[in-house]
């Protein structure tokens, strides 16, 4: 039921649909559609959003960060380990009663979809932002929008300019994030699997 009241407050009533489609996944069954969006990253903007905002908080994690954190699952902690051993991510987080309750990650070489389609390598420009998770007591603070200009900040600072985030149609409150922050929708992307057939189709906007 926690679970179902999550999803409602992220898809609204699209939350049938995505309960729906997580009964497909069970049979290796897809069709997901991704929106892209993207943004060219102004040094200036970005320091001007810094200032009115408290970043304190906000931690460069590593793998043993994670071991604070009380929702995370053995199989996301392999894929962090893996993550981190590979030298293409930063992750950023924030701690509250030393418990790690909110964190996100910056990909540096490959974007990656969901639901296990294969990674597809960016220009040397471009960072994927992705994998944001906060623990559903602290939702509604802020977190989300304050860390994400601290990752663009992060990937200036790594000599990038352009940030790009994938969402799944659908998903308002990250859509908003993201508008707000000054990310412009330019892609579409649609994931489709059947049993081992699969494909991926992507359409620029017009």
């Amino acid at each position: 039921m926690n679970k179902i009241k999550l999803l409602y407050k992220q898809y609204g009533l699209g939350v049938f649909s995505r309960l729906f489609k997580s009964l497909l996944l069970k049979f290796n069954i897809i069709n997901e559609k991704l929106i892209v969006f993207e943004k060219k990253i102004d040094r200036n903007d970005i320091e001007t959003r810094l200032t009115n905002l408290d970043v304190s908080d906000v931690k460069t994690l590593n793998l043993e960060d994670f071991e604070f954190c009380d929702l995370i699952t053995n199989q996301k902690k392999e894929l962090y380990k893996n993550r981190f051993s590979s030298g293409n991510y930063t992750a950023l987080g924030i701690f509250k009663t030393h418990k790690l309750v909110y964190y996100s990650w910056i990909s540096w070489k490959h974007i990656g979809y969901p639901f296990g389609f294969k990674k597809t390598k960016m220009k040397l420009s471009d960072a994927l932002l992705e994998d944001s998770f906060c623990d559903p007591r602290y939702r509604g603070l802020g977190f989300h929008g304050k860390v994400n200009i601290v990752r663009l900040k992060t990937i200036l600072d790594r000599g990038k300019d352009k940030a790009i985030v994938l969402i799944v149609k659908g998903n308002k409150p990250a859509i908003k994030v993201q508008l707000k922050s000054g990310f412009i929708q330019t892609k579409t992307i649609v994931l489709r699997k059947i049993f081992s057939n699969s494909n991926t189709i992507i359409k620029d906007l017009k």
